[in-house]
């Protein structure tokens, strides 16, 4: 599951 994981850390920097 490494596109979920991608995504997550993608969605966490988009909220900084």
């Amino acid at each position: 599951m490494e596109g979920g994981l991608s995504l997550c850390l993608f969605l966490r920097l988009n909220m900084q």
